[in-house]
């Protein structure tokens, strides 16, 4: 039985008038005849003078044709319905019926936010049938039957509308022919059959058609025939069955000819007076007012060349590798001529400032929390005259709110936040070809979190790689941290039960590490039929001061031993880690998706090293995270003592761990869309945890699952040109560290605080 633990009679009374204004269908209009309304006969009302308001509106029986995409094509609606009763966007507007016509603000809701109610028009559903059968036939189902029944309420409030659809057979596809290409090479001829989009004895359907021949124009325009053509599309139907005949104008195969590139003068009109120009393997590159850009960052940004077959595909990769430099504001192609079997075409670039400093408004969460900031950035696009982009970053924030961090009741007193960050980047948009990147950059920030500070200076040097439009890498080739950790008062990690060596990890320290990271998305792909991103690094740190430590560094050095991991006396640690996390994700209909993630991560010390950095630890809870659980509190495993006792200090779970595995679930709904805004709803559950790699609070396969948290809950998501905004309570379900009572459910509350934990995150979970 589910119980509400301390609800006042003031918010029973908000439900309950919640419930009347966004789950109630509108009132029942006037009769306008002066008569009472009759009981309803079948199908049709015998008062057509009343507003039927409708309640339902179903689909049944369609397999080919989505239901989201007929109840588009109908004129007939539904007021928009959640959970099969809540019309919040109906119940604004019969909120605004208690205002008076005269002070505007009735008309405003009415129009703006809410959602007139929805009535029953038989001749309008009568279209909707006609318009249904145009469908089907478009998706190659002829003969397919629309059934409707109507079901009325007894005093004819309402009616549920239900529309059967039996599809019947299909027209299947009998033989397809591609007219006019036989002076194509036979190359052409099988990639055309080869990739082809529509089989013999699939469905027939207009949709596949328009793809097809779509696709045969874009193969033709990339194997030379730039001006390549559809003449026609015939289709012949007998017994349910189709034939297709496409016939195709490729007219002459081309080679590109001369290149000429047009550089145009960025702070006025063009003057020959300041033209300079070089000619190479007959690519012109002509340059109006600019001194400093070499015309080598241009010409290996061409991906299409004098000699090699027209391509569309070169022309628009070429515009990426020109967008990658950074250096132009636009870019137009221009077929400037045909001669001799080669088209001649010039390229128009119009540059962008070198020069430009800029001062961006942040808004973040970086602990899981608001935070504003203000970020000034100079940036150079053409430092050397190769395209070198040289930028110098600062930022500073303010936390506008504090973050729990600790799951008990207890609130600690916190001072104000803010997090500062300055760094100075060289990159350049070439490393052995166009596609990868090089940078060089060092990194200065102070990051203040609720127990510590975390100061930090970096050197990395930075290798970008794109091997596909789907998969790409980063190498960090070499990356040299320094750390400095300085805690609160309220947190000494020398009283920790891990122990007093425990602490190393907030002494000054240094990480020199190398890291790979893979990421593949399949979101660039147009027919994919799930959403998946997987993303995988791998890092190793220690081995170059080792060889330091045991090569140049053999003095001894005090507070430190032989058998200590130290250069210079300044303490260094080795370790080895891992991490991977998969999201797959569904869209179910026009407003609603579904995803899934997986995150799994372990790391471990190796040589001289006995532990781990702490900055580089796994953490869990907090937005991006297990949300039942405040920001970086939860774990590790069941956080026992070291003698396995009673349940440590919370502080335990700020100090991370060196294993992690989470599982996250949402569904996210979509309630309404203005431009770049919208407003959604999620419901959302997660899982897992941290663990040590020894000890008691150590991973095994019999303790996954009991040292594992579970939370469930709900959040609002507003749509904006930076990103979602989320907004989340999550409630714990099942949590380890409690010594009794591990499973929620009886502790829930729906009103008041009640266990929940609000998360603030932009962007999506995951």
């Amino acid at each position: 039985m589910n119980r509400c633990y301390g609800v006042a009679p003031w918010q029973r009374c908000l439900f309950y008038a919640l419930i009347v204004f966004f789950c109630a269908p509108p009132l029942q209009a006037q009769d306008t005849t002066g008569n009472r309304p009759r009981p309803a006969t079948p199908d049709v009302p015998q008062n057509s003078s009343l507003k039927i308001f409708i309640q339902s509106l179903s689909v049944s029986g369609n397999k080919a044709v989505p239901t989201d995409e007929i109840k588009g094509e109908m004129i007939t609606k539904e007021n928009t319905t959640y959970f099969g009763f809540f019309r919040p966007w109906l119940g604004l507007y019969n909120f605004a019926n208690i205002f008076g016509d005269s002070s505007g603000v009735k008309l405003w809701i009415q129009r703006t936010l809410g959602e007139a109610p929805r009535y029953y028009t038989r001749t309008l559903l009568g279209k909707d049938t006609d318009k249904l059968r145009e469908l089907f036939f478009y998706y190659g189902y002829p003969s397919a039957q629309i059934d409707t029944s109507l079901r009325f309420a007894s005093n004819l409030s309402g009616v549920d509308i239900k529309i059967n659809i039996t599809e019947n057979e299909p027209l299947r596809i009998d033989s397809i022919f591609y007219l006019g290409i036989d002076s194509l090479s036979a190359d052409v001829r099988g990639a055309l059959n080869e990739k082809s989009l529509m089989q013999q004895g699939d469905v027939f359907n207009y949709k596949s058609v328009l793809d097809e021949q779509q696709r045969i124009v874009a193969l033709l325009q990339d194997v030379g025939y730039p001006f390549a053509v559809r003449d026609s599309v015939s289709v012949d139907t007998l017994n349910n069955k189709a034939g297709v005949r496409f016939l195709f104008q490729p007219k002459e195969q081309l080679v590109f000819g001369n290149i000429r590139v047009l550089v145009h003068n960025p702070f006025g009109p063009d003057s020959t007076a300041e033209l300079r120009t070089q000619s190479e393997d007959s690519i012109t590159i002509d340059i109006l007012g600019e001194k400093w850009l070499h015309p080598n960052a241009i010409r290996r940004a061409l991906a299409y060349k004098p000699g090699i077959l027209t391509s569309n595909r070169d022309l628009n990769n070429t515009r990426r590798l020109l967008g990658r430099t950074e250096l132009f504001e636009s870019s137009l192609f221009r077929n400037d001529s045909v001669k001799d079997g080669r088209l001649y075409t010039t390229l128009d670039l119009r540059l962008a400032p070198q020069h430009q400093i800029r001062f961006d408004l942040l808004l973040s969460n970086p602990n899981n929390a608001p935070n504003i900031g203000i970020s000034p950035t100079y940036t150079n696009r053409n430092l050397m005259g190769l395209a070198e982009n040289f930028r110098v970053k600062a930022s500073a924030g303010i936390q506008l709110a504090y973050p729990a961090v600790t799951n008990t009741d207890q609130t600690l007193n916190r001072s104000l936040f803010s997090n500062l960050e300055l760094s100075a980047e060289v990159r350049t948009p070439f490393f052995f070809n166009a596609n990868n990147r090089f940078s060089a950059s060092t990194i200065f920030g102070i990051y203040e979190q609720p127990s510590y500070r975390l100061r930090n200076a970096t050197l990395r040097l930075r290798a970008e790689l794109e091997h596909t439009a789907l998969q790409k890498s980063v190498f960090d080739m070499f990356q040299l941290e320094i750390v400095q950790i300085d805690t609160s008062a309220s947190f000494n990690p020398a009283e920790l039960p891990r122990g007093s060596n425990f602490d190393l990890g907030y002494q000054p320290h240094i990480n020199a590490s190398i890291r790979y990271d893979f990421f593949f998305s399949n979101l660039p792909e147009e027919r994919r039929r799930i959403d998946l991103r997987w993303d995988f690094s791998a890092e190793e740190a220690g081995a170059s001061t080792y060889l330091i430590d045991q090569l140049l560094d053999n003095s001894p050095r005090e507070n430190f031993t032989s058998n200590d991991a130290q250069i210079f006396g300044i303490r260094y640690f080795q370790f080895l880690k891992l991490r991977t996390q998969l999201v797959i994700g569904k869209s179910l209909s026009r407003n609603s998706y579904t995803a899934a993630k997986l995150y799994l991560g372990a790391m471990t010390p190796y040589a001289k090293s006995q532990l781990t950095p702490f900055e580089r630890r796994f953490f869990s809870g907090g937005a991006n995270s297990l949300r039942g659980w405040p920001y970086n509190s939860f774990g590790p495993g069941a956080r026992r003592t070291p003698d396995g006792s009673g349940v440590a200090d919370v502080n335990l779970a700020t100090l991370g761990a060196d294993l992690k595995i989470e599982f996250g679930f949402e569904h996210r709904i979509t309630f309404a869309q203005a431009g770049s805004f919208s407003l959604g709803f999620a419901l959302f559950t997660d899982a897992g945890n941290i663990w040590d790699r020894t000890g008691v609070n150590a991973l095994t396969l019999g303790n996954l699952f009991s040292t594992s948290g579970w939370d469930a809950g709900y959040g609002f998501r507003v749509q904006t040109p930076i990103g979602p905004l989320r907004f989340d309570l999550a409630y714990k379900l099942y949590d380890p560290t409690e010594p009794v009572d591990k499973f929620r459910f009886g502790k829930l509350q729906i009103f008041g605080a009640g266990g929940a934990v609000f998360n603030f995150g932009i962007g999506e979970a995951f």
